[in-house]
């Protein structure tokens, strides 16, 4: 009898999720810049980036519904005004985790890699990125904007509570950018 009762909590845990999560915000549309007049020389800038948004909502397996953004000082796509991009991402917590979260019940799962192994997107693709508008679920269209698509596993882990709440703040991500403008 009591396995029956186990068995049967069991089965309500993976059927009742223990927090639904809510939809994020849209991020506002950024403003294309460089803009004005362009130099006459190309200038070699850098950037560190905290991020703006963090999106870790995409419960289950394979949602592609999870997003670390960044606004970016620059349109992706001026390729007029922008070349030799290089993004490098970091973060001030552990990355390379993984678990599967079903209704309530987690389990440890292997981990994907780190942060640095995740694919980074940018409108255009550039400086080694994919292109949103080649994800079918892309969180933005904004040339000003770079994401890192979290991997499914990564979202689990933190919906588990092991990361102690580190992954989900803006402030754990960063992004280095250098690139030439003119």
């Amino acid at each position: 009898m009591a396995w029956q009762q186990s068995a049967l909590g069991v089965a309500f845990a993976l059927l009742i999720p223990a927090n639904a999560p809510r939809s994020p915000e849209p991020l506002p549309r950024g403003e294309p810049t460089p803009s004005g007049p362009r130099a006459e020389t190309w200038t070699r800038k850098t950037s560190r980036l905290v991020a703006t948004q963090v999106r870790l909502g995409g419960l289950g397996a394979r949602t592609h519904a999870n997003w670390i953004l960044f606004r970016l000082p620059f349109d992706t796509t001026a390729l007029d005004r922008i070349r030799h991009v290089r993004f490098t991402v970091a973060a001030t917590a552990e990355t390379n985790v993984g678990a599967l979260r079903i209704g309530s019940v987690c389990t440890p799962m292997r981990a994907y890699g780190p942060v640095e192994s995740w694919t980074q997107y940018t409108m255009g693709g550039i400086g080694g990125t994919d292109d949103f508008g080649d994800h079918a679920t892309a969180p933005t269209h904004d040339p000003t904007v770079f994401g890192i698509a979290v991997p499914t596993r990564v979202a689990n882990y933190v919906a588990c509570g092991r990361d102690g709440g580190r992954l989900t703040e803006t402030t754990t991500w960063h992004l280095e950018i250098a690139w030439d403008e003119i």
